[in-house]
């Protein structure tokens, strides 16, 4: 499949799963995508979202890291919510009810609990890290880059 049917294709299509985006992401980031156009990808179809519209909020953010979360809440509009018609909204403060992809912060490498809708509700689903004092400490140097480029990788 071609760059252009890809993204014709991912236009028409809901988010289907963080690590299919996750994968693309990455390997478009890197403008690598030739080294990958002949590989099958599928998804797995019990972590599509049944919706496109996708709640986001943060399980424990802090005015210290107001300009981190605007950074993570641009890259993912700026990257997959303009490939394709999900709607990423909320990124206001998680309660105990909150739905929809639930982000920690803390000082660890960034990963996520589950894939897909299997994150939707999931307490600290995504961890993303904003200091890396403990895990890649090179980020310190620019971590506005790292922030962005992780987010992108990781939604």
């Amino acid at each position: 499949m071609n760059r252009g049917k890809f993204r014709a294709w991912l236009k028409g299509s809901t988010l289907i799963g963080l690590l299919l985006s996750a994968m693309l992401g990455c390997v478009l980031i890197q403008s690598a995508w030739s080294q990958v156009s002949d590989l099958p990808l599928w998804a797995d179809s019990s972590t599509i979202w049944t919706s496109r519209n996708i709640p986001v909020c943060w399980e424990n953010p802090t005015n210290n890291f107001t300009n981190e979360t605007n950074w993570v809440r641009s890259s993912v509009t700026n990257s997959w919510q303009n490939v394709s018609l999900t709607n990423f909204q909320g990124w206001g403060t998680c309660n105990s009810g909150s739905g929809g992809i639930r982000i920690r912060i803390n000082d660890e490498g960034p990963h996520v609990k589950r894939l897909g809708s299997g994150l939707n509700g999931f307490p600290d689903g995504m961890v993303l890290n904003f200091t890396f004092n403990n895990w890649d400490q090179s980020c310190r140097a620019d971590r506005e880059r790292c922030i962005r480029v992780i987010t992108r990788c990781a939604t």
